[in-house]
């Protein structure tokens, strides 16, 4: 990375980063980046963003800091790298829990990766360019280690140089019983969920699980974590397990699985399975003292069919946490038909003191018609301030037709500041039968909740009742500058323009940007046109870019056009694209041709796509298919898949089908997913289908998305079934999703039913959360048949 990095950028200054506090404190404004740019290198981007492998002493990255750091005048590149699984699971989905809508499981880390303008899935692969071959070449002179890595007819040539051969060799040559023991301990570890430093007492302990013989002693230990821990300077100085050291770097706390000896490993357990030691359970349930660790364990003891195993890691999660039943254990009683005890869970956790707990007791109880308990619990919940239990106590109350009760009840959720209790009030009180909301309640809601404020205030203002609809605002209107602008525009409503000037001014000195367009508004309607330009021109400079359609509006009408240029150039250049379109058409309208051409450079020197593809069509347009060719190229190399689509098509009408072939292979070498199709249709339409097979592996090699089942299909079709299921095990190996049921699917087909169940069986053992299911559907249709054959038969 570094090499690469000084080669791009030479003149660009480089800080690896250890810690993701230092980036936070990067976003201080004081600080002055150094010129010409700076680049920020994580390594392992997993350990410095929200999730499972972040520290708990650790600070995450913060996603306005980040934000705020690559706007900056001073150009800042953030790189980083992280193994594609990790990478799926910080973008990993899951559903809420209230409205079942699914949501980022861990949302500071979507934002952060969100940000991302580019990333790759980068296999290790041999070099294929003439580029990267002459690269290999001159590197070889000055190092001859790397003439050895290039040659490795097992491993590629990064993989050598970062000793993942020796690694590899490492584990398989380790001394038997103990080293192996151990260093299998540690790897069996971190596949159950074990994501903190490993202890060297919960490695002796767990690697006594692993020993073929029981031992009385642990003198065995220290020779076998000696062995797992040597270094070797000539294999890049790396070990099997590396020491972890504490903040003052005093003392190693734990230890932590080299990367790559993990990642081979992994792929080896998904692919051949073995049970986990029964002992290995027990001691990881006394071992670890992290809830959420528990949990993941007992999940993966869940995934593998081991309900006991699965409820004391859940219950000893719970007891380290704040007594709350999770859903999983709850889940693990219903799948072994224990519901009785799922009752006496949640009453577990509601003596506790667990609102949730309470919550869920009282939500079981009415839907068993258990209706007077129901009842009592929600009012112990209500009266404890839960506000989340209104909506089940109301519901219930409802469904009784206890109409006054229910609207006590949404009140008392109100008082306490519950959003869904102020909305469900207001649609109550808009029903003629029902009493008309009170003064006091107005006072409730403003001081114990503004977040309702704007359910409420459209309610009164829709009753016509502007008076406390503005007594609510005022009341609430003191640090929240958005009510303020609502309290603005009911003023401007009832013509009390002065009044909502001076409060909307009151927004802008507290540095509320949003209230620009607002305040240009009142000023127009009272003729003070040059005061609202120069308010409009502030939201401008702020990055309003909304506020710059106001002002090129308010210009032409006042006949004053010719700013209009000068305000779109000035939007263009802070960056914003619609900004430049405009501007673009404005210039095509003069027929000023050489001015479009800047303004489209300017936005594809910005990276903005868009704005590269009417540059490259600019200038193929006017003749210049050099230069449109060279911007399509950049673009393609950037990963812009409709560049790549253009530029193929172009290289192919001129009959340059060696350039637009070369140009496929570059860009799925470096893992533009859009390069496969496009690759395979440039083959075939030269009738090249033999070559088309090499072109699905290569994808399969590079880790593209979609690209194991069109290989696997292609070699069914080929009637090559021994290598079609390779490519499915393969896929199972390196953990691709769907590889399983695209292995069980292909067995199907072969008429190979009865090895289904022991794909299934195997993802079992692996912890596959998807093959427990199968297999049990499975085993389902298998006995419904055998009934129906019974049946049959008699």
């Amino acid at each position: 990375m570094y090499e690469a990095i000084s080669a791009v950028m030479p003149d660009w200054h480089l800080l690896r980063i250890g810690r993701a506090a230092t980036v936070n404190r990067l976003g201080d404004p004081a600080l002055e980046m150094p010129t010409p740019g700076l680049v920020l290198w994580l390594d392992e981007l997993q350990n410095f963003v929200q999730g499972p492998y972040l520290n708990p002493r650790d600070d995450a990255l913060d996603p306005e800091i980040l934000r705020r750091l690559l706007n900056l005048d001073t150009p800042i590149i953030l790189i980083s790298t992280t193994w594609h699984e990790r990478f799926q699971e910080l973008r990993s989905k899951e559903k809420e829990e209230s409205s079942h809508v699914l949501r980022p499981r861990y949302p500071e880390a979507h934002e952060v990766l969100g940000l991302a303008t580019f990333h790759r899935s980068l296999p290790d692969r041999p070099f294929t360019t003439d580029s990267e071959r002459r690269s290999l070449a001159n590197a070889a002179e000055r190092d001859p280690r790397i003439v050895r890595a290039s040659k490795d007819p097992n491993y590629g040539t990064t993989q050598v140089l970062a000793g993942g051969d020796w690694l590899i060799r490492r584990f398989d040559n380790a001394p038997r019983p103990y080293s192996h023991a151990l260093l299998s301990a540690a790897i069996d570890a971190r596949w159950l969920g074990v994501r903190g430093p490993l202890s060297e007492s919960l490695l002796r302990d767990l690697a006594r699980a692993y020993l073929p013989a029981p031992e009385r002693a642990d003198e065995w230990f220290a020779p076998a974590l000696a062995y797992a821990t040597a270094r070797d300077p000539y294999e890049a100085d790396t070990a099997a397990l590396l020491p972890i050291a504490d903040p003052d770097n005093r003392k190693t706390v734990g230890f932590e699985i080299a990367d790559y000896l993990l990642q081979h490993m992994l792929r080896q357990r998904r692919l051949h399975p073995s049970p986990i030691p029964a002992l290995a359970w027990h001691v990881l349930a006394e071992h670890i003292d992290s809830g959420n660790e528990l949990h993941w364990v007992g999940n993966a003891a869940f995934h593998r069919d081991l309900p006991e195993i699965a409820e004391v890691l859940y219950r000893r999660a719970a007891s380290l946490g704040d007594g709350t039943p999770s859903a999983s254990l709850v889940r693990l009683l219903k799948d072994l038909g224990r519901d009785a005890e799922i009752e006496e869970l949640w009453r577990e956790g509601a003596r506790a003191g667990d609102a949730s707990s309470l919550r869920r007791l009282g939500i079981l109880l009415a839907a068993e018609g258990r209706d007077v308990e129901a009842e009592q619990v929600c009012r112990e919940g209500l009266a404890g301030g839960d506000a989340r239990i209104c909506g089940v106590l109301a519901n219930l109350l409802s469904r009784q037709g206890r109409r006054v009760e229910t609207e006590d009840v949404w009140r008392q959720g109100v008082a306490l500041g519950d959003v869904r209790s102020c909305r469900a009030l207001a649609d109550a009180l808009r029903r003629p039968a029902w009493h008309p909301e009170s003064d006091q309640l107005m006072r409730d809601i403003a001081e114990n909740s503004p977040a309702v404020y704007q359910t409420l205030t459209a309610l009164l203002r829709r009753a016509s009742r502007h008076g406390e609809a503005e007594e609510l605002l005022r009341e609430v209107a003191g640090g929240e500058p958005g009510i303020r602008r609502i309290l603005g525009d009911l003023l401007q409503q009832q013509e009390r323009y002065a009044e909502a000037e001076r409060l909307l001014r009151g927004c802008l000195t507290a540095g509320d940007v949003r209230t620009h367009r607002a305040l240009a508004t009142i000023l127009r309607s009272e003729g003070r046109h040059a005061e609202a330009d120069e308010v409009l021109r502030s939201a401008v400079a702020a990055g309003d870019y909304r506020a710059c359609r106001m002002l090129v509006y308010s210009l032409e009408m006042q006949g004053r056009g010719d700013e209009v240029e000068g305000l779109w150039r000035e939007c263009a250049a802070a960056g914003d694209p619609g900004a430049r379109k405009t501007l673009a058409s404005l210039l095509k309208k003069q027929g000023r041709d050489d001015e479009i051409e800047e303004v489209w450079r300017q936005g594809a020197n910005a990276g903005d796509a868009n704005a590269r593809r009417h540059l490259a069509g600019l200038l193929y347009r006017q003749g210049r298919h050099a230069e449109a060719e060279q911007v399509w190229r950049e673009a393609a190399r950037c990963g812009d898949k409709g560049a790549l689509h253009t530029l193929t098509e172009l290289l192919e009408k001129q009959a340059r089908h060696a350039e637009a072939e070369s140009l496929l292979w570059d860009a799925l070498n470096a893992g533009i997913v859009g390069a496969v199709q496009h690759l395979i249709a440039l083959l075939r339409h030269q009738g090249r289908d033999a070559e088309i097979e090499h072109v699905r592996r290569v994808a399969v090699d590079a880790d593209l998305p979609g690209s194991v089942g069109p290989l696997a299909n292609l070699l069914y079709r080929k009637k090559r079934y021994v290598e079609a299921e390779q490519v499915w095990r393969d896929a199972i190996a390196n953990g691709v999703p769907g590889a399983r049921r695209g292995l069980a699917h292909l067995l199907r087909k072969l008429d190979r039913e009865a090895e289904i169940e022991l794909v299934w069986r195997d993802g079992v053992a692996a912890g596959d959360p998807q093959a427990r299911r199968q297999l049990a559907e499975l085993l389902e249709r298998r006995r419904q048949l055998e009934v129906v054959q019974g049946a049959s038969e008699a």
